[in-house]
């Protein structure tokens, strides 16, 4: 039989090996990390490289490579000093790199499809609505707010179906009222000419009589816009000289102004009265 003695060296240097091998168990993850965490960051430069030749925005994937240089050369620097340290947040910032990189491009390619539907499918539409709705998919790619391009780009197609749909209805509201004035000029163009005629012939015989008229309405207007600007002068001198509440420079010139509009229209109502008279001559 093993006695105690025995039975706790036995479990003493079981103990031991099984702390060492998750020692050494636990150096190979950091040292895989660090692997993984150095490979990380040479893939997020050359991820901006791509970016940047590609013609994309790039701040925001800059900034967070600066922070993930920063946050590595910390985990090297405690590594030195025999510290603790963990790359796993390292390799965290580089999936987020991936993660922005895959949006950038998958927002591209949306943006492009979406553009070549736009221009085979608004021939004849009200695309106002649909450019601002365009306009903002571009801004936010631009600004690197990739997440946002999906819904905008959704809004952007399910303006140009509405606005497919609507114009479908237009036309055919359009057609249908085209083919219902035609089905009335077919049926009715006799009536219709006739009624024409013998407007055409009336006009000609009271084609004279129809001036007159014209001209003497155009008359009886001036005078009345004439007798109502000689009020308006009557009310600005009353204002100016008996109750004073305008100054003297208003009151020159308002008084200039309607002057003005009462000599114009003294101009104008001998002219309408020659050829009020021309017209008669020519009756007589």
């Amino acid at each position: 039989m093993i006695n105690n003695k025995t039975s706790i060296f036995i479990f003493v240097v079981l103990f031991i090996l099984i702390m060492y091998t998750c020692l050494i168990i636990a150096e190979d993850i950091n040292i895989s990390l660090e692997t993984n965490a150095s490979l990380c960051l040479n893939n997020s430069k050359i991820i901006l490289s791509q970016l940047i030749n590609d013609g994309f925005s790039y701040q925001r994937v800059n900034d967070s490579l600066k922070q993930l240089e920063t946050d590595y050369n910390i985990q090297m620097i405690l590594k030195e000093k025999k510290n603790k340290y963990d790359f796993s947040r390292v390799i965290a910032e580089c999936e987020d790199i991936n993660r922005i990189k895959d949006l950038a491009y998958s927002s591209k390619d949306e943006l492009n499809a979406l553009n070549k539907f736009y221009n085979e499918s608004v021939s004849g539409l009200n695309t106002s609505q649909i450019d601002q709705i365009i306009s903002e998919a571009k801004r936010e790619m631009i600004n690197e707010r990739y997440e946002k391009i999906e819904d905008i780009v959704q809004r952007a197609y399910n303006e140009i179906t509405n606005a497919q749909a609507s114009q479908t209805t237009l036309n055919l509201f359009y057609s249908a009222t085209t083919r219902g004035i035609k089905n009335f000029l077919n049926k009715n163009w006799k009536f219709l000419l006739a009624i024409l005629i013998i407007l055409i012939i009336a006009f000609i015989i009271y084609k004279k009589t129809i001036f007159v008229y014209i001209l003497r309405k155009k008359m009886v207007k001036l005078e009345l816009r004439k007798e109502t600007i000689k009020k308006i002068m009557m009310k600005t001198q009353k204002d100016y000289f008996q109750l004073g509440i305008i100054s003297e420079g208003e009151f020159a010139i308002k008084m200039n102004k309607l002057g003005e509009l009462v000599r114009d229209i003294e101009r104008q109502i001998p002219l309408l009265n020659e050829e009020l008279a021309k017209i008669n001559k020519v009756k007589q």
